[in-house]
């Protein structure tokens, strides 16, 4: 928010906001916040740097004591207060301090293989000391909202993430760097469609991507180069082979890897493939079915 205007259209307050918001401009003057690691607005100083309202809050956001009465709705993790139901808008929902949940149900679906996400009501994981919520969908941690000194904690935990820690099973050390982040964004969406008989999966070898084996099938799902000679990979493609045999985009049996029919574009196959539970084989679509 940049300005707030009244009723009439009037302009009432002006903000000046860079990183995070800096200072308000309204009748009775002009004020600077301060704020803490995680944008929780602390302090106003008028402009002679003299200290006009102070405010503390209890972990989940309650206002527990107040100094002064300067006009400001940015209060705590620097969001927007409506001080008609008490409640702390996030723009995609609204958070009630006094509870530490949500009024109503999260619209953001959370991510399986994290519980605490799941959670249709929870604030930022039951961790409001380390974590704010901007957008009222998932939680991030608050260096992202003040650049409150937990750098570190994030630097080391996108190393962990992306860096050190298998990705679904399949260990990605010794892969390039695109190569780790390629594997976050499509291992799951590959898993889904895959048999457990053929287990967690293994990268593929010097090129970037994933494969799955077992003595009569094997999966491979490849990176695009843009600068591979066939045009077939220079897009995510996956490549299917039954006893030996490699399978086309037709369903049918190929004389040669190499052909163009045996990569089938990933985006092409996520299209077509189905969730497996049991023996895979072939379907006519060229795809490991039920």
């Amino acid at each position: 928010m940049l300005e707030a205007l009244d009723g009439a259209g009037n302009p009432v307050a002006l903000y000046v906001i860079g990183h995070e918001r800096i200072s308000q401009m309204r009748a009775s003057g002009k004020h600077t916040y301060h704020a803490d690691g995680l944008g929780s607005i602390r302090a106003l100083t008028d402009e002679t740097g003299v200290r006009t309202d102070r405010y503390v809050y209890e972990a989940y956001g309650l206002l527990e004591h107040n100094e002064g009465n300067t006009e400001n709705p940015f209060r705590y993790t620097g969001e927007q207060y409506d001080p008609n139901p008490g409640f702390y808008y996030l723009r995609a929902i609204y958070y009630n301090p006094a509870t530490g949940r949500f009024p109503t149900m999260d619209t953001y679906q959370g991510r399986i293989h994290e519980p605490q996400t799941l959670h249709k009501y929870l604030y930022v994981h039951a961790d409001p000391v380390n974590m704010v919520d901007p957008s009222g969908e998932f939680g991030i941690a608050g260096f992202f909202s003040g650049f409150g000194g937990r750098f570190w904690d994030f630097t080391l935990g996108l190393a962990r993430g992306v860096l050190v820690r298998p990705i679904n099973g399949i260990s990605s050390r010794g892969l390039p760097l695109k190569g780790r982040i390629w594997l976050h964004i499509h291992v799951r969406a590959i898993q889904h469609r895959l048999p457990s008989s053929l287990g967690a999966g293994s990268p593929a070898g010097k090129q970037i991507g994933c494969r799955w084996l077992t003595q009569r099938h094997q999966v491979r799902v490849m990176c695009g180069n843009p600068n591979s000679p066939n045009p077939a990979q220079r897009v995510d493609c996956v490549q299917l082979r039954v006893d030996g045999k490699v399978i086309g985009r037709n369903g049918q049996p190929l004389a040669s890897g190499s052909q163009p029919q045996a990569h089938i574009p990933f985006h092409e196959w996520r299209t077509w493939a189905r969730p497996i539970r049991e023996t895979p084989r072939l379907c006519r679509g060229g795809i490991l079915s039920l």
